[in-house]
């Protein structure tokens, strides 16, 4: 993407908002470069995101703040501890994270996979807690197809369309 092109939704929904930004919730996303932590470190490259971002949407702070794609290259818990700090500071509300990958499928049958996921993250669910995420997720419409590319690095060309 055009550096002149970064943020140019934020821009517009700046503009929008701008007058009653406190009755609504807003969130927005970052992207997180190997090449831009290694040269400035983790939390510098976080915060010139945020300030950029809330730049272009005009307001103070941002009610979710959520890490667009997980690089392999750089800790999730790293990530977290920087996303704690922001919250202190009083930058964002919360935080997210936009392609996890160990978030389960709704209609997903196979509870190993959906464990193996959770597990990752240090979740234990018992048969009764799994059952009611399982009959909750089935409750949920799905829209579409992502794919499986979760991560940064993947991309729509490696889903061998004709």
């Amino acid at each position: 993407m055009l550096p002149e092109n970064r943020g140019h939704n934020e821009k517009i929904l700046g503009e929008a908002v701008r007058e009653y930004r406190r009755n609504v919730v807003l969130a927005t996303k970052l992207h997180i470069g190997t090449d831009k932590v290694t040269e400035k470190g983790l939390e510098t490259v976080m915060r010139e995101h945020l300030m950029a971002s809330l730049h272009r949407l005009q307001t103070d702070s941002i009610d979710l703040y959520y890490l667009h794609r997980i690089n392999p290259a750089i800790p999730v818990e790293e990530v977290a501890e920087v996303m704690g700090r922001l919250i202190t500071d009083g930058m964002i509300r919360g935080w997210g994270l936009s392609y996890p990958n160990v978030v389960p499928i709704p209609g997903s049958k196979n509870q190993e996979r959906i464990l193996e996921n959770l597990g990752a993250w240090n979740v234990t669910l018992t048969e009764e807690e799994f059952t009611a995420l399982e009959t909750a997720l089935e409750q949920i419409p799905v829209h579409g197809h992502r794919g499986f590319v979760e991560q940064e690095g993947g991309s729509m060309k490696e889903w061998n369309r004709k």
